[in-house]
Order: structure tokens, then C-alpha cells, then sequence
């Protein structure tokens, strides 16, 4: 049987590469509505909205994207990888960087709750995702909960230390805590991997 729903991917890429953004959104559009549980278009979507900055409409996409994939929870377990079909393990990216997108849409709405939310819901697809346990970090900073701050700044930096920004986010949240050391050991870091 052939596959409809890569078709009309192709062929919304192929536009979105010519920068014709209104012919690709009405190829997905109409692909939604001859397969509207194609969780692969859903996303396709939400990632032309969200680069539109066609917020409302991304995150309405990123919503079925979530609702529509055929993963659950027990299908997380990433140490199980070699024993998942590919599609399985695209479908638990799709879900993780639906969580992860939607968290950053409600951080600029200002919905920090939902954005809590969200990023949380993307870590429990992938826990490592150093992405994630800052921008939850920054979340967790704007809600004045500097502990919670701490722990995913820490996770960031333990899971990616090699990126200077989350040491330097570190560092921020330790002198607010009054952890001068640790923050000056933290900033020290940041600038020893990005000195310019």
C-alpha cells in the first residue's frame, strides 16, 4: 500500500525549500484530511507553524502530534533501542520534541505552568536531553523555585559539559543561592569552553 503521507511530506518540503509557505501548509492541510492520524504530518505542521511564528496553530499541532502517536509510556525505555522498529523510535522523537516545542511556546506566552509541564513530559521521554533540564531550569528560576533551578541546570551541565551557556546558567542560579564558589568554578567553566 502506498505510503500517502510521505508523498505529501515530499511534497511540502520540496515547497517549503522554494519558500512557497502557503503551498506547503495547504499540501499538509489537505494530507490532514485524507489521513488525520498521520502523527508524521500533525508535526510537519507544527514545525511550519512554529517557524512562521504562527504560535497558536503549533501548538494545536503539537497537541494531536501527542495525541495521535501510537507510543506510550512503556515505549520510552531508550535502553530497549536495539530491540525498537525505527518507526517506533520516530514516533518517541516526535513525541519528545512535541513536549519539548510546546514548553517553549507557552514559555514565550508566559504560561510557565504548562511550560513546567511540557518539559517535564519531554524528559520522560528522554531524560538526558540537557535541552530540556535547562530550559525546565529557566522555568523553574522565573517561578522563583531556585532549588528545582539548580537541579536542572545541574543535569544540563552533567549531561552536555561541554557547552559553556549551561555552566554559565549554573553559575547564575548558584550566586543567587549564595553558592559563590560554586558559581565562580561554574563561570571559570563557561569561559574556559567559550572565551570570547
Amino acid at each position: 500500500r502506498p505510503n500517502y503521507a510521505f508523498a505529501y511530506f515530499n511534497l511540502s518540503s520540496a515547497y517549503q525549500a522554494q519558500n512557497q509557505l502557503l503551498k506547503a501548509e495547504s499540501v499538509l492541510l489537505a494530507a490532514t484530511q485524507t489521513i488525520p492520524q498521520a502523527t508524521q504530518i500533525h508535526y510537519a505542521l507544527a514545525i511550519l507553524y512554529q517557524k512562521t511564528n504562527q504560535l497558536e496553530k503549533a501548538q494545536e499541532q503539537y497537541k494531536l502530534v501527542i495525541n495521535t502517536s501510537p507510543v506510550k509510556k512503556e515505549d520510552y525505555d531508550l535502553s530497549q533501542i536495539s530491540g525498537l522498529e525505527k518507526s517506533t523510535l520516530e514516533y518517541i522523537e516526535m513525541k519528545a520534541n512535541s513536549f519539548y516545542n510546546l514548553g517553549l511556546i507557552y514559555g514565550l506566552k508566559g504560561e510557565l505552568d504548562s511550560a513546567e509541564e511540557s518539559f517535564k513530559n519531554a524528559l520522560q521521554v528522554k531524560p538526558n536531553w540537557s535541552e530540556a533540564h535547562s530550559n525546565l531550569g529557566k522555568v523553574y528560576e522565573l517561578k522563583s523555585d531556585l532549588p528545582k533551578a539548580l537541579e536542572h541546570f545541574e543535569a544540563a551541565v552533567n549531561h552536555s559539559p561541554r557547552k559553556a551557556v549551561y555552566h554559565f546558567n549554573l553559575a547564575m542560579i548558584q550566586l543567587k543561592l549564595q553558592q559563590k564558589e560554586k558559581a565562580l568554578k561554574s563561570l571559570q567553566q563557561a569561559l574556559t569552553l567559550e572565551p570570547n
